[in-house]
């Protein structure tokens, strides 16, 4: 993934008019609208860059956001729900507080590195070519930091992800129920974790 540069500076004194070149507080209001322009502006876009732009970096409203613009949820909602799936200790199943334990259905919330890493598998299914290069170059980018990764072919119209590292159990059922990993049009995934 890579982030354009954007020239961020401004020219506030440009706005001076010659006939007011000569004026010292006019100019030093606008010098100091200057100084703080620059030191504001910047800081203001740098962190947009850093918590919002960068989805390596991106903080949780920038990964909300991602998740709108890529049109993924970084929620897993579940709307089955297990039958007598409550359980406790003790007589009739009342826990430490006095209630139940539940396993039901509901929203998994992923944690910020696990979004991170289902939007980049989502931005780059939309953006990548789906040949096996690319696919091993998109593994090595998003899952370099945990541990090597890549992608074989497994016969006619199949390809298997290779994970070398314990992959978290959220990111499996994700990578199960999901269709986030990039692959070419027609071709069935599977996956294979050797930690």
């Amino acid at each position: 993934m890579r982030i354009q540069d954007f020239n961020l500076s401004a020219d506030i004194l440009r706005s001076l008019l010659w006939r007011n070149n000569e004026a010292p507080n006019l100019t030093a209001l606008l010098q100091n609208k200057q100084d703080n322009f620059d030191v504001e502006h910047q800081e203001f876009w740098d962190d947009w860059i850093t918590d919002v732009f960068d989805l390596r970096t991106a903080n949780e409203f920038g990964l909300n956001l991602w998740a709108i613009i890529l049109g993924i949820s970084i929620a897993i909602s579940s709307e089955e729900e297990a039958p007598n799936s409550s359980w406790g200790f003790g007589p009739n199943r009342k826990n430490f507080d006095n209630g139940n334990f539940s396993s039901s259905a509901g929203d998994l919330v992923l944690s910020l590195d696990e979004a991170r890493i289902v939007l980049r598998l989502r931005y780059y299914q939309l953006t990548t070519n789906c040949n096996v290069f690319d696919l091993n170059l998109m593994l090595a980018d998003v899952f370099g930091d945990l541990g090597p990764a890549h992608v074989k072919e497994a016969g006619t119209l199949a390809a298997d992800y290779w994970f070398l590292f314990d992959v978290s159990s959220i990111l499996l059922l994700v990578f199960d129920n999901f269709d986030i990993l990039p692959r070419p049009a027609g071709v069935d995934v599977g996956i294979v974790v050797v930690p």
